[in-house]
């Protein structure tokens, strides 16, 4: 037989498994002025004014990729209840992964 050096299994660098879903990114902005201005979200370009909609589609992702990374982009005139609500859902969905942006999305 030939005889075997002893060393490591482990690799010297980690390789990083891919996202195969990407990030999900949630643009929360007003829309309209005054008192009939209304929140509205964008995930990955698609619109949502029906924030139980919304609700539901992230809930789906969760449960299908909870590793994604959810980006949360809000406007500055967004009110603090709206993002946390959104916040919330991501949490509760079962998310491990959610940040808040610091720079506009990148141009895909």
């Amino acid at each position: 037989p030939t005889p075997l050096a002893a060393g490591s299994i482990e690799a010297v660098d980690p390789i990083e498994s891919p996202q195969p879903l990407g990030d999900v990114w949630v643009r929360l902005a007003r829309n309209g002025e005054g008192d009939s201005a209304v929140t509205t979200a964008e995930v990955n370009d698609l619109l949502y004014d029906d924030w139980d909609r919304l609700r539901g589609i992230l809930r789906e992702l969760a449960s299908v990729a909870p590793e994604i990374p959810v980006i949360l982009d809000i406007e500055h005139d967004v009110p603090v209840g709206d993002f946390v609500d959104i916040y919330d859902t991501c949490r509760s969905a079962g998310f491990d992964n959610i940040q808040f942006a610091t720079a506009p999305r990148p141009a895909a």
